[in-house]
């Protein structure tokens, strides 16, 4: 076996190119403002209550009752939209 076939052979054995990681799906759901603090908001979303989730600035100006946007990607969500 010639130096270049034993590369080529090590090399693979290293990289599985099956063996990526999974990139994170963006995930979006509509929750009800529940409060709203300085930074964060509470929100009900599917019958859960998901408290002190970050926000855009923009959606300060919520208030309790009003329908919000959650983006998830992986294991973080923000509130990104003022629905009503």
């Amino acid at each position: 076996m010639d130096v270049n076939t034993t590369l080529l052979a090590v090399g693979d054995m290293i990289y599985d190119g099956s063996a990526r990681p999974a990139v994170p799906v963006p995930t979006v759901r509509y929750g009800d403002v529940l409060a709203v603090g300085e930074r964060t908001m509470d929100v009900r979303v599917g019958g859960a209550r998901l408290d002190g989730l970050p926000m855009m600035a923009h959606c300060s100006e919520a208030s309790a009752g009003d329908r919000v946007r959650v983006v998830t990607v992986g294991a973080e969500s923000v509130v990104d939209g003022i629905l009503a």
